[in-house]
């Protein structure tokens, strides 16, 4: 028992000495924003069950990669399954503010109920890279620019051409302030 939790103690040690970024990767989206998600432990790459999926545990994993806004969360391997890997992560449910997916309440590493129909993945904000990573990637190196400060100034010339069928019911409650348009003589 006790060479168990020396092993889990390391573990928890390599994990903890490796970027955030380092511990988690998305596969099979053609984009490094988004795709499968997949979890480094061990020495080895495992996938994420979809059991319990949703948005908190998309947000999780994009604040991993650096960015701060996620678009979704996606289940049923819609970026296509890692057969060959292990299904690490089952029954993850997050809050959202954890700064990793193994801080998330999940069935102990490695124990599952699933098979790899039920990959999760999730799709990041490409706009809201915080912090980018010193391996190499995809995502782009310049930021976008900042929106024109001006508006159009043409108005659209079309009016409704139809007109209410009914007048109100109630007269209004103020009158229409005029002047006269003389000035009395005296």
């Amino acid at each position: 028992m006790s060479k168990f939790l020396c092993i889990l103690a390391f573990s928890s040690i390599l994990q903890t000495s490796l970027a955030q970024s380092d511990l988690v990767r998305l596969v099979g989206g053609g984009v490094s924003w988004a795709g499968r998600v997949e979890v480094y432990h061990d020495g080895e790459w495992g996938t994420v069950c979809d059991d319990h999926w949703g948005l908190p545990e998309a947000a999780v994993i994009c604040r991993m990669l650096g960015y701060s806004r996620y678009r979704g969360s996606i289940c049923c391997a819609r970026f296509g399954s890692n057969r060959n890997a292990k299904i690490f992560l089952d029954n993850v449910r997050c809050y959202g503010t954890e700064s990793n997916i193994f801080d998330c309440i999940a069935n102990p590493i490695g124990r599952h109920d699933c098979r790899h129909y039920e990959d999760a993945g999730v799709i990041c904000d490409p706009r809201s890279l915080v912090t980018p990573t010193t391996r190499p990637t995809t995502r782009p190196t310049t930021r976008p620019t900042t929106r024109p400060t001006t508006r159009p100034t043409t108005r659209p010339t079309t009016r409704p051409t139809t007109r209410p069928t009914t007048r109100p019911t109630t007269r209004p409650t103020t009158r229409p302030t005029t002047r006269p348009t003389t000035r009395p003589t005296t």
